[in-house]
């Protein structure tokens, strides 16, 4: 239970994927008007596939259970390296790096979706929980904490570019991790999101205890 909690090295590399995330979006628009989008992603994963290639190379040999399940692989590269990048770039020349990055935060609320619906998956109210506090701080960051310009928002082309490259990456994650990997990393956040709350808990009982013996 204890490897579960939110430690120091966790929440370092929770918070640097959204960085690299974040990166990718900003270098993609400084060069918008360079290199075309399908261009850009091609060149991204060529240059990739080269530098993977002397510590992995072994996967092309035709032994490889690459080649035995290549459908499967094409359409998990087709989804993820190929339509979702492509389409984030594609977004990238009508929306900002800010709504492109913002917009992608529903890739959870799609996951869970596509989970509930196709995969008849459960889902622990924790990670509902966790989903809505991620809705409700990206509304605050897109209205600035002024609800009148929420109500305002307008979306353009690429934010909905933007929502077809989460449900195809979405889509992706089951395709890729299989059900029960993804289903253990559900419960994985939700115990996260539990151990986040624990202190508070704590914190609150003592608090309580301590009103009562002073009263």
């Amino acid at each position: 239970m204890s490897s579960q909690q939110l430690n120091l090295g966790t929440f370092v590399l929770l918070v640097t994927a959204p960085l690299l995330w974040a990166g990718n979006a900003l270098v993609a628009r400084l060069l918008q008007d360079l290199v075309p989008p399908v261009l850009l992603n091609l060149l991204r994963w060529s240059l990739v596939f080269l530098l993977l290639l002397p510590l992995a190379g072994w996967v092309l040999r035709r032994q490889s259970a690459l080649w035995r399940n290549w459908p499967r692989y094409m359409l998990l590269g087709f989804l993820g390296m190929g339509s979702y990048n492509t389409l984030l770039y594609l977004a990238l020349q009508t929306s900002s790096p800010i709504n492109v990055t913002l917009v992608s935060s529903s890739i959870p609320l799609f996951t869970l979706v596509i989970g509930r619906v196709f995969y008849r998956q459960a889902v622990a109210s924790l990670s509902w929980l966790g989903l809505a506090a991620s809705i409700v701080g990206v509304l605050v960051v897109l209205a600035r904490g002024e609800i009148d310009r929420l109500l305002g928002l307008t979306l353009v082309p690429g934010d909905l570019l933007m929502v077809l490259a989460s449900i195809l990456w979405a889509w992706y994650s089951w395709l890729d991790l299989g059900r029960e990997r993804l289903t253990a990393k559900f419960k994985t956040t939700g115990r996260l999101i539990s151990s986040l709350r624990q202190p508070w808990a704590c914190s609150g009982a003592q608090s309580s205890r301590a009103l009562r013996h002073s009263g």
